[in-house]
């Protein structure tokens, strides 16, 4: 039996690159790529959430725990496919849905499951 330094050694004295072909990308599949893909433009183009929530400032929320939440009220509604929203105020949180633009001034979204809601107050 060999040790895996060995084992690893052998393997290198025998294995050599592939050569490099330029090929369609339909017929891709399972191949690795020979150098990093880079995308002309960023996508999206904005700033989107990534879940159902609620975006917000994080500095609103900095002090909030289980035993001491933090009670925003909603002053937006954003869902995929909306237009620039308004500046969020100060104070106050954006109910937000998967894919929707971030209100400018927004920088956190809590995910709909962590948030509890009350009677519904509005900024």
């Amino acid at each position: 039996m060999i040790t895996i330094d060995e084992a690893l050694a052998a393997y290198a004295r025998e294995l050599r690159p592939l050569p490099i072909e330029t090929i369609a990308v339909t017929t891709a599949l399972y191949r690795v790529l020979a150098e990093s893909a880079r995308s002309a433009t960023d996508l999206p183009r904005f700033d989107n959430s990534a879940m159902d929530g609620y975006a917000l400032r994080a500095g609103d929320s900095a002090d909030a725990s289980p035993d001491h939440p933090v009670r925003l009220p909603v002053a937006q509604i954003h869902a995929a496919g909306d237009a620039g929203a308004a500046p969020l105020p100060a104070g106050c949180c954006a109910r937000i849905l998967t894919g929707a633009p971030l209100p400018p001034g927004a920088d956190t979204v809590v995910p709909q499951e962590r948030v509890q809601l009350e009677r519904a107050r509005y900024c």
